[in-house]
């Protein structure tokens, strides 16, 4: 070893506790040989366990610069996780040549560093994995309740059972931002993980609704709807700026085994967060409130999704930016012209260039994506990146079936808004801000759809969130019919 300054040494696979031992062995061996002063990095790339588990897998480094502590690198900004990505950006720094020109832009990961907290008890990280494999195996379970959620309320609105479809539908409502509220105790740990998910997340939801519904009762529903809308953005919103530590392990968040994102504002959870404030400013909006109310919404929305320290997204700048234009201009009566739809888009594109440039002009080590993308357009590698979220983004969308009916039902809601049948028109006469914020949510939507990897679960969960929100509106709305010459028409 001491004539190689790199060496690579493939161990057993580990499925078993034998196998385990065989591979501390030639982590020992290695161990004893290596040279004083060198670096030892252990990356467990062991296969699935024998029922077809994904699982987590271990990462070590010891030597200089690697003390006792968790791991972290800036690819997830997220301790002890780290990634295979960062295992050639690693040995790369270590042997002085990460700093070498051009580099740095070509490789997708970011070196490991120590963080100097105490070491993580193994119990803690065999809990992450716990709690890793368990959001994977509730997550169509949990989908499945939301949409079974949905499509009850919509039903019993269709048959007229008004009270029993807004408590329905509040619950569907409710549901999403209460599968982050049930992170906060360990349901991963229950012996029946899965039930003890979706049982938590029901009744969590439904009290939420009812709670909501006894503000509005008397007044509007329009209240027990925005309420609803306004603690999902909230409880987002602290999330995002202490952390992000609801998303985690989250059925609407991000996990560590797809280690699509470990930090910040993953696509789902955009998706629940920009259609819960734009459902907010809708409410408001409804209310008769200013102008100035419903943007201050959209600029906190704005900041919290696209600050680099916290959420670091890009598209879903890209998208919100347009869907609050879109329902400022259509409540003031404005048409929606071309030469506005530019503007918009470019004003879109200046913030999220301020963003990336104000990350880039931190140092290398405390720069997140957005800074590093901007070091690519500079230097190069930008294409390479939009190349590979495109075809993440096309993958996603025919991975299954099931992905096919959310372009189909984006379809439909934008018919049902731009061509209602008469009872939804006469509810859109009594409300136009309503119908003003599903077009803003369709725009949301479709632009982030466009512009983001795996941008598919937008839209879906923008249906997910702005169907029950038009149900409990409408369902909650008692008042005569306004005649047909009085009804509004869209500008």
């Amino acid at each position: 070893l001491a004539g190689c300054p790199v060496t690579v040494v493939a161990g057993p696979v580990v499925t078993s506790p034998s196998e385990a031992a065989a591979a501390d062995a030639v982590v020992a061996a290695v161990e004893a040989a290596r040279p004083a002063g060198s670096v030892l990095l252990v990356v467990g790339l062991s296969d699935t366990d024998p029922l077809g588990r994904a699982h987590l897998h271990v990462a070590i480094a010891a030597g200089p610069g690697f003390g006792p502590g968790e791991l972290r690198s800036q690819s997830t900004r997220r301790a002890p996780y780290v990634q295979l990505i960062d295992v050639a950006p690693t040995v790369l720094e270590l042997r002085g040549a990460l700093a070498a020109p051009g580099v740095a832009s070509a490789v997708d990961g970011q070196p490991w560093h120590a963080t100097g907290h105490p070491p993580p008890a193994i119990t803690s990280l065999v809990r992450a994995d716990t709690a890793a494999g368990a959001v994977r195996a509730a997550l169509p379970w949990a989908v499945a309740l939301l949409v079974a959620l949905v499509t009850a309320g919509a039903a019993l609105s269709v048959t007229r059972r008004r009270r029993l479809a807004a408590v329905v539908s509040s619950t569907a409502l409710a549901a999403p931002v209460c599968t982050y509220l049930v992170n906060l105790g360990p349901w991963y740990e229950s012996p029946a993980p899965t039930v003890v998910l979706l049982v938590s997340t029901l009744v969590l939801a439904l009290s939420v609704a009812l709670v909501a519904l006894r503000l509005g009762e008397g007044r509007s529903w329009v209240i027990a709807a925005g309420a609803v809308t306004g603690l999902t953005f909230g409880v987002l919103v602290l999330d995002v700026l202490t952390g992000s530590r609801l998303q985690l392990d989250s059925v609407l968040g991000y996990s560590p085994l797809v280690a699509g994102r470990f930090t910040g504002l993953g696509n789902v959870a955009y998706g629940v967060f920009g259609a819960a404030a734009l459902l907010t400013a809708t409410s408001v909006a409804i209310k008769r409130a200013g102008w100035r109310d419903v943007a201050a919404i959209g600029a906190v929305a704005v900041v919290a999704d696209g600050a680099p320290m916290w959420g670091s997204d890009v598209g879903g700048v890209l998208a919100l930016i347009p869907g609050f234009a879109v329902l400022l201009l259509l409540r003031a009566g404005a048409r929606l012209s071309w030469r506005r739809l530019v503007v918009i888009a470019a004003a879109a594109v200046a913030v999220v260039l301020a963003f990336g440039l104000a990350d880039y002009a931190r140092p290398a080590s405390s720069q997140t994506h957005l800074g590093r993308f901007v070091g690519r357009i500079l230097h190069g590698g930008a294409g390479t990146v939009l190349q590979r979220k495109l075809h993440a983004d096309l993958d996603l969308l025919t991975a299954n079936a099931g992905t096919l009916i959310v372009p189909v039902a984006v379809a439909v809601g934008l018919w049902l808004i731009l061509r209602p049948p008469p009872r939804l028109a006469r509810g859109y006469a009594r409300h136009p801000e309503l119908r003003f914020g599903l077009i803003a949510l369709c725009v949301l939507a479709l632009v982030g759809l466009v512009v983001n990897d795996s941008g598919i679960a937008i839209p879906a969960v923008a249906v997910l969130l702005g169907v029950p929100y038009s149900l409990v509106v409408l369902s909650g709305d008692t008042s005569p019919e306004p005649p047909v010459e009085e009804q509004h028409v869209l500008p």
